[in-house]
C-alpha cells in the first residue's frame, strides 16, 4: 500500500523517504497532508501554526474538510508551546488555546488530536500506523471487543431495542 503525501510537505517527504520499504506517491491534496489506507487522513501542524491557525479561524475550515475522512487525525508537533504563546501578540491566547481544545473534544469527537515531540517522532508514528493497516493479518494482536452483558432485565430489553 502506498502512503499519499502532500506535494507542500516536502520537509516531510524527505523525512518518509529516508524509511526503508515505503512507498511514497506526493500528489497535491486538498485536505489533509497524509493519506493513508482505510480512510485515515492527517493534518500535521507545527505548534506555531496550530497557534496561528486558531487566531485566523483557518483551524475550523480544516477540521470541518477533514471530517470527510473516516479516520481524521491532527498530528500537532511542538516544541515550546509557551514561546509560540509569547510570540503571538494576543494577551488571552492560553484561554483561546484551551477553548480550542474543548470546542474540538466536544464539537469534533470524530477527529483524533495528537501531539509529537519533534519530526522524527510523527513519521516513526505513520510509518508504525501504515505497517498496522497493511499487515497481512489483521486479526493476530488486534483486541476483540467484548460488550458487557445486560445485568437487568430493563437493561436487557433496552438493548435489544437498540
Amino acid at each position: 500500500m502506498v502512503i499519499i503525501v502532500d506535494t507542500r510537505e516536502s520537509n516531510l517527504i524527505l523525512h518518509l523517504k529516508s524509511k526503508k520499504d515505503l512507498e511514497i506517491d506526493e500528489q497535491f491534496i486538498e485536505v489533509g497532508d497524509v493519506l493513508l489506507p482505510e480512510g485515515f487522513a492527517i493534518e500535521r501542524k507545527t505548534e506555531k501554526d496550530f497557534v496561528a491557525s486558531i487566531l485566523d479561524k483557518r483551524l475550523y475550515t480544516q477540521m470541518n474538510n477533514l471530517t470527510q475522512y473516516e479516520n481524521p487525525i491532527i498530528a500537532i508537533i511542538h516544541d515550546d508551546l509557551w514561546k509560540d504563546f509569547y510570540f503571538c501578540h494576543n494577551r488571552y491566547i492560553h484561554n483561546v488555546y484551551l477553548g480550542t481544545l474543548s470546542t474540538i473534544a466536544a464539537s469534533y469527537p470524530k477527529i483524533r488530536l495528537m501531539f509529537f515531540y519533534d519530526e522524527n517522532q510523527f513519521v516513526d508514528f505513520i510509518v508504525s500506523l501504515h505497517k498496522k493497516l497493511t499487515e497481512e493479518s489483521k486479526s493476530s494482536g488486534r483486541p476483540k471487543v467484548i460488550c458487557r452483558k445486560p445485568e437487568t432485565r430493563s437493561e436487557e430489553r433496552r438493548v435489544g431495542k437498540e
